[in-house]
């Protein structure tokens, strides 16, 4: 499964990125990226919250979305924003985390 995105909303949006597309990395010059630490259910939701601002965030997401922002090098998703409903990455992961304390 891929996802198509423009390489240069990919510079715009992420360090990571940036990075490699900047610097001469081998994948600077491909066609399809294979990012191992993405997991393919969190790579379309990315993308699109790099063209729209908005991501949807449930409890069933919120720890891999957590891990893939922080893979990719995306601090808005990490340590949210009051711009965009990315904050609530960071609440409801410590929401899940302290619940799972209490049982």
């Amino acid at each position: 499964m891929g996802v198509p995105a423009h390489k240069m909303v990919l510079i715009a949006a992420s360090d990571y990125f940036r990075t490699m597309f900047k610097t001469c990395y081998k994948e600077s010059r491909c066609e399809i990226l294979v990012l191992p630490g993405v997991q393919p259910e969190d790579l379309e939701p990315i993308i699109n919250y790099f063209y729209t601002g908005s991501i949807t965030i449930n409890g069933d997401n919120v720890g891999s979305l957590l891990s893939a922002s922080s893979f990719l090098l995306l601090p808005s998703l990490i340590q949210g924003d009051n711009k965009s409903k990315s904050f609530q990455i960071k609440l409801m992961y410590n929401l899940a985390r302290d619940n799972n304390n209490i049982n």
